[in-house]
């Protein structure tokens, strides 16, 4: 969904949509999430859209602006599994 840059435009309509994918990373490690079945898929689905998100100019304005989702992609790249370090270095970073 997150590859079609229309459907980028759509998601960022909505206002919490980066909040909740910044929650969808499971960074806290309070979060009753963290070890489960299915939580490092979760991570790097959410890590996944981030990244499509920041390859797109207005995404990239936006996330650049959201303070929680910047510092949760900082957070990632030092405690995320492989693939969700690797799409945090991306293009916000350089």
């Amino acid at each position: 969904m997150a590859i079609s840059d229309a459907n980028k435009k759509l998601m960022l309509h909505h206002d919490r949509l980066l909040g909740m994918l910044a929650s969808g990373l499971i960074l806290d490690s309070n979060n009753p999430r963290r070890g489960q079945d299915g939580a490092d898929a979760l991570q790097e689905g959410c890590a996944g859209v981030l990244h499509e998100l920041a390859l797109y100019a207005p995404g990239a304005a936006r996330l650049r602006l959201h303070k929680p989702a910047m510092d949760a992609l900082h957070a990632l790249a030092e405690v995320g599994t492989k693939d969700s370090r690797e799409r945090a270095a991306g293009p916000l970073f350089e």
